[in-house]
């Protein structure tokens, strides 16, 4: 499911562990820095940090990273599809997403050597 709630309001409308995505935005710099430094040692499978390049690393910068979080945190957010209008940005965002929880590379299918779909849901399409 997908939630859209104030960060205030979060611990109170879902659970964030190890099947979490989140995505972060506000437009409020100070408000992003303080929510990105409090969920970054929970246990989500994605961060996503939303914006330009130098405000994100600007961000960043400002926050002690863990080796540990880096491998789940990308900043910026979403798959290089040359996306620029809020559509194509949204899917860039899902396509990366559906990547991660997927454990793939988000590559060309028609570099892919290997079967599309894992036998498992080949097995379940019977």
């Amino acid at each position: 499911s997908i939630v859209i709630s104030e960060y205030e309001k979060l611990p109170k409308s879902v659970i964030l562990d190890e099947k979490t995505v989140a995505v972060v935005m506000t437009h409020n710099y100070l408000y992003d820095l303080t929510i990105i430094t409090n969920i970054l040692p929970l246990p989500l499978r994605y961060l996503g940090i939303l914006g330009p390049r130098r405000r994100t690393e600007k961000l960043l910068g400002e926050i002690p990273i863990d080796e540990q979080y880096k491998k789940r945190l990308y900043a910026p957010v979403g798959l290089d599809i040359g996306a620029d209008n809020p559509q194509e940005i949204a899917l860039a965002i899902i396509a990366e997403i559906q990547a991660v929880i997927s454990n793939r590379s988000a590559g060309f299918l028609r570099h892919r050597n290997l079967p599309i779909h894992s036998q498992i849901e080949e097995g379940d399409r019977r």
